[in-house]
């Protein structure tokens, strides 16, 4: 524990950036229970488990199962509806059907610049 403290310290002078430990997590593969209530007093951690969520993903959970993706699905789903609702619904006041026009409009004229380039470039 002490080599492993020193190595985070290390990392701390090196970089510049600071080490949390308030915040970590220390775990255990094959370690006695006993191991890992000294390491979470020494390092001023606490002890994690399996599953646990990194970036919104869970980590060491099946990842074969339905229940594995649904907290991300759901997010998904959330933010699209957000997206869908303040972007294309009520863009500026205008309704759905304005800016669907919009849109046409815009790749009607993306496509005319395109040929028209290839055009002057032939």
């Amino acid at each position: 524990l002490w080599t492993l403290k020193a190595i985070l310290r290390s990392f701390e002078l090196a970089s510049g950036l600071k080490v949390n430990f308030a915040k970590s997590c220390v775990m255990g593969v094959n370690v006695s229970s006993d191991f890992l209530d000294l390491a979470e007093r020494f390092l001023h951690c606490r002890i994690g488990s399996l599953p646990f969520m990194y970036l919104g993903l869970p980590v060491g959970a099946n990842p074969r199962k339905e229940i594995t993706w649904k907290p991300l699905l759901d997010t998904l789903a959330k933010r699209l509806n957000d997206w869908q609702n303040s972007v294309l619904l009520n863009y500026k006041g205008n309704s759905y059907g304005e800016v669907l026009k919009r849109i046409v409009r815009l790749l009607g004229l993306a496509g005319r610049m395109f040929v028209n380039q290839k055009l002057m470039e032939a």
